[in-house]
């Protein structure tokens, strides 16, 4: 009569403070109800503790109904513990704890429950599949899943449409897109949350046009989308642009066109009054974080309702996304000033925000490591916010800190970090990896994989690449054959960025000839691993090999770009070779339709004024498209000096000094010319 009278909260309180259990088990069941439809964890609770206290022997179905409400409302301790002392278990109680461990990423509970279920005679209803297949999905566990796929389908229950949809996203989450689409087509009624899973499983998945396709083949079915479908493909047009970029994708979707798409869709979405949904927000706030500008992200926050911590951390998130880590912060702080309480996953995003703000910020030389004092600070402000809130435990936050003490010269935290932690992954050891080399410890990073090779850790494409960009900065061809040795050994596919990598640290270390096997190595070399051998020549004044090579290349019918002219020109320069250098720089937009920059221009110039032709130099200096950086700049001022220039010197030094006032370089070199007899 209470919870008719909609006093639930009342009722509860004064069934509590009743010296004995006087209501009627229907009574009981009418409040359990009430908190199962309120998930109200404490009133459940205080519901439990007074039957518990009383002693009132449970009916089979009051029992059943206690574990399903306790389970429903988080208590899973307690509903385990009414749940072993029932005489008689219902079909309802199992699925319920079933599915409580399966929300609590307790997917193996979930299927070891299954296996008791079946011992118990119990058979598994609609809704226990449906949790059943979450919980394969959630740990990808494709051979459950087909179990329990057959044995829907022996007991008949393929037809019903929450199996069905459970299915689809059980495939898609292990990643077989062909079996989730082959039950898609086989449902005899397709609702729109069938749609939505099908969609779920493209985005998730990385096939955005499907799911764009199937968004287009919903529509034109009849099909009203909801919330949950603007979502899914607000996301797609986001994950596209991101991974794209200004590639075109699939021969038809540009990032221009994909943003544009996604603004349809907004505009579709707040005329069917779903623009301000939660989920619509979080996924337009992805897009315009991808594909807009920071003032977009801005106004769509704005226009939600109720701004929760996922809402909070997407904003952030476009923040760091478009390198804006001051701001990430402030908004942070305002965040907090809100009542709003961050999780892990919004100190992972304000922590990379720290982390672009040291990638940005001077160092300061202290015991011979460069350190960034404000961003270390800030660091250090997070990690002990992050302790006191319990969240020190979390792989993610960890991993996380130690990539940002890294980037902040303070390798000693990096390595507390990484000591401290119960359990390292891949991604910790590569954080570690990353610190190191970071900050030039490349001989310390060395040891360190040499460690995880021990230990038996993953290697994989990124530590790899990583450890050879310690092997340039230590410039040790001893760890460059080693680490030749481990790519060759581990059977790993030498994609062209590998190859690429370790040709550059061979060439580092002076060792063009191993460069250059590397190179013969690949099957089919694109123009990235030709460039770094040319480059390699280049830099180690080899500027006939340099030659050879980029010959080599043309007549392989490689189309060489503006790094490997820059190298060759440079190359020219380093070696007095006038007219072939300047053959190549003509050829660039003649024979190969590049259009020269910067660099080109600075290469050419340079191999003029090595050569003393300062004429050409200033002819050059007045016709090129584009204006000289401090590069082009310095080597112009150190030409002028060894030929004794000073009034093209005095240019060079007043717009190098112009462009940058604080370096030194100019001021040296301009000193040494003036005081040159």
């Amino acid at each position: 009569m209470w919870s008719e009278f909609h006093a639930f909260d009342s009722s509860v309180h004064a069934l509590v403070r009743l010296e004995a259990p006087a209501c009627p088990h229907h009574v009981y069941k009418n409040l359990l109800r009430a908190c199962n439809r309120r998930k109200s964890l404490s009133l459940a609770k205080q519901i439990y503790a007074h039957l518990a206290f009383h002693r009132l022997h449970l009916s089979p179905a009051l029992g059943n109904y206690l574990v399903v409400t306790l389970a429903a409302c988080g208590a899973v301790e307690d509903a385990c513990s009414v749940f072993d002392h029932l005489a008689e278990r219902t079909v309802y109680a199992w699925t319920a704890l079933i599915s409580a461990y399966t929300e609590r990423g307790h997917a193996s509970s979930s299927l070891q429950l299954h296996q008791c279920m079946k011992e118990d005679g119990v058979l598994p209803d609609q809704f226990t599949f449906a949790s059943l297949f979450k919980a394969c999905g959630s740990i990808f566990d494709v051979h459950a899943g087909r179990e329990l796929h057959f044995d829907a389908e022996k007991r008949g229950i393929l037809t019903d449409i929450v199996v069905g949809n459970s299915i689809i996203s059980m495939y898609g989450k292990c990643g077989f897109i062909a079996d989730a689409e082959f039950v898609f087509q086989s449902l005899s009624e397709r609702v729109i949350a069938s749609w939505n899973a099908m969609i779920a499983v493209y985005v998730d998945q990385g096939h955005e046009r499907k799911a764009l396709q199937l968004f287009r083949q919903m529509w034109e079915d009849g099909i009203g989308p909801n919330k949950y479908t603007f979502a899914s493909v607000l996301l797609a047009c986001g994950s596209a642009i991101e991974r794209y970029d200004d590639r075109v994708l699939d021969g038809s979707f540009s990032k221009l066109l994909l943003f544009e798409i996604g603004q349809a869709l907004h505009a579709y979405a707040r005329n069917l009054d779903l623009a301000t949904e939660p989920y619509v927000i979080t996924a337009l706030l992805n897009l315009y974080g991808k594909g807009g500008t920071i003032k977009e992200v801005e106004n769509t926050f704005t226009q939600c309702l109720h701004h929760d911590v996922v809402l909070w951390s997407s904003v952030l998130y476009a923040y760091v996304d478009q390198g804006h880590g001051v701001h990430a912060l402030l908004f942070f702080q305002e965040m907090q000033r809100r009542g709003i309480e961050p999780d892990q996953h919004t100190f992972v995003i304000v922590l990379q925000a720290c982390g672009i703000i040291a990638e940005q910020e001077k160092g300061l030389l202290f015991e011979e490591q460069l350190v960034k004092v404000m961003s270390l600070d800030i660091a250090r402000a997070l990690h002990n916010d992050a302790r006191r809130r319990g969240f020190i435990s979390d792989s993610f936050v960890c991993n996380i800190l130690i990539n940002v003490y890294g980037k902040c010269g303070s390798i000693k935290e990096a390595e507390d970090i990484f000591s401290g932690m119960p359990v390292r992954d891949i991604v910790t050891s590569t954080s570690m990896l990353t610190a190191l080399v970071e900050q030039g410890n490349g001989y310390k990073a060395f040891l360190f994989y040499k460690q995880m090779l021990e230990e038996d850790t993953m290697v994989n494409d990124i530590n790899l690449l990583c450890i050879l960009q310690g092997c340039v900065e230590a410039g040790s061809i001893e760890m460059c054959r080693e680490l030749h040795f481990v790519v060759a050994s581990a059977e790993l596919d030498i994609d062209i960025p590998l190859a690429a990598t370790v040709m550059n640290a061979y060439g580092s270390c002076a060792s063009m000839v191993d460069a250059e096997v590397v190179l013969e190595g690949l099957s089919h070399p694109d123009i990235v691993p030709w460039s770094v051998c040319i480059a390699g020549h280049a830099e180690g004044l080899e500027c006939f090999a340099s030659l050879r090579v980029f010959e080599e290349s043309q007549c392989l019918g490689i189309c060489c770009d503006e790094a490997a002219f820059a190298s060759v020109i440079a190359s020219c320069s380093r070696g007095g070779l006038v007219d072939h250098g300047l053959l190549y720089f003509v050829s660039l937009g003649r024979n190969y339709q590049i259009t020269p920059g910067v660099k080109h221009y600075g290469c050419v110039i340079d191999l003029l004024a090595r050569a003393g032709a300062f004429n050409k130099v200033k002819r050059i200096l007045d016709i090129m498209p584009v204006n000289p950086d401090l590069n082009l700049l310095l080597s112009l001022l150190s030409a002028c000096r060894l030929h004794g220039n000073v009034e093209l010197g005095q240019w060079a030094f007043e717009n190098a000094v112009r462009l940058q006032p604080t370096q030194t370089a100019a001021y040296a070199l301009m000193s040494n010319m003036c005081c040159d007899p």
